[in-house]
């Protein structure tokens, strides 16, 4: 196959604005049927004017889609093959070649290149091979019988006068990658207030994530509180809202809704707890693959979620971390986030 068409299959499409993109050019559909612009409702997929021409696979790839705007730029692409979109020789290599090379040595080369002081990258060297005496390694030799790092992790009330909405959002490896995001909005006597439930079709789980965070921005928006915590247990989240994100980002449409939502006139905050201190969101999103595309907005809390609530109510949970080195190989090492190697 020419390496000009393989190429090309690495391509998508990151539609912002009213391009009128014909969808039937671009892989998404195989018939002609309409165009995007066809297709808007206020700032939401108008579903029930197509929805029933294409098929249930087709929707769920739509589902996930930041709809275009007015306010964006025009439509552009990116390389599908990288994780901010961004095209280069060794992800095109690997995408037509097959190769992934994601084994330990690339993680020697980040320890290596890191600006650090030579006492830091021996501790890291350490790490790798499993010479720190941990909780784990305790346990291994008999020294204990915890292998892990006991935390007492629990859901917080903000302050007076604020609510807190904790968001959350998964992805169905066994179900094709089917996404879905919901959270829950509690005031500072953890009463609660509503909740939200989304369907996203196809998706990462960081769009997930993503997409929960702007559902419950808007929720919280649309229901008059002008004082709102944001929380969430992804720290891959939290970077994305937090910081600049490059405009080939999959998700970089999503995070251009959330700034303007919180640069209207209200006071907004964004803060991470551990996955145990957002247990009633998770139990959201699970059940937020059993509703429809548009985003639900839930005044009754569905059974397994009352459950979280009630245990959110009774206090403290003691939660056993285990500490592998895992946690360190799954993130970016960086020495402006030492955080994220002093917690192992």
């Amino acid at each position: 196959m020419p390496i000009a068409m393989l190429l090309g299959f690495g391509r998508r499409w990151c539609v912002t604005g009213i391009m009128f993109l014909m969808v039937w050019n671009e892989g998404l559909v195989m018939e002609k049927l309409c165009a995007f612009g066809q297709m808007l409702g206020f700032l939401k997929w108008d579903w029930a004017r197509f929805d029933f021409l294409l098929p249930a696979h087709v929707c769920r790839r739509i589902a996930v889609v930041s709809p275009p705007s007015i306010t964006h730029s025009q439509d552009m692409v990116a390389w599908k093959h990288s994780n901010d979109g961004w095209f280069s020789i060794k992800s095109a290599y690997q995408s037509i070649t097959g190769l992934r090379n994601e084994d330990i040595n690339t993680l020697w080369r980040k320890i290596w290149r890191l600006q650090v002081p030579q006492r830091v990258k021996s501790f890291l060297w350490l790490c790798v091979h499993n010479k720190l005496l941990t909780n784990e390694e305790r346990a291994k030799r008999g020294m204990t019988d915890q292998a892990g790092l006991i935390r007492s992790v629990k859901w917080n009330n903000p302050e007076d006068g604020w609510v807190k909405v904790n968001v959350n959002g998964s992805s169905n490896i066994d179900d094709n990658m089917n996404g879905a995001c919901g959270g829950v909005v509690r005031d500072h006597l953890e009463n609660f207030i509503v909740g939200f439930a989304r369907n996203l079709g196809n998706c990462s789980s960081n769009q997930a994530e993503v997409w929960g965070v702007l559902s419950g921005l808007e929720i919280v928006w649309r229901h008059g509180f002008r004082r709102v915590v944001v929380e969430m247990d992804s720290l891959i989240t939290y970077g994305l809202v937090q910081n600049q994100v490059p405009s080939t980002h999959p998700c970089f449409f999503l995070i251009v809704h959330i700034r303007q939502m919180v640069e209207r006139d209200w006071e907004v905050q964004f803060k991470h707890t551990y996955r145990e201190g957002n247990d009633a969101a998770d139990a959201m999103a699970s059940y937020a693959h059993s509703v429809g595309y548009d985003l639900s907005f839930l005044e009754l809390t569905p059974v397994q979620v009352t459950k979280v609530l009630d245990d959110d109510s009774r206090g403290a949970k003691l939660v056993i971390q285990k500490a592998e080195f895992m946690v360190l190989k799954e993130r970016e090492l960086s020495w402006s986030q030492p955080e994220l190697i002093w917690n192992l």
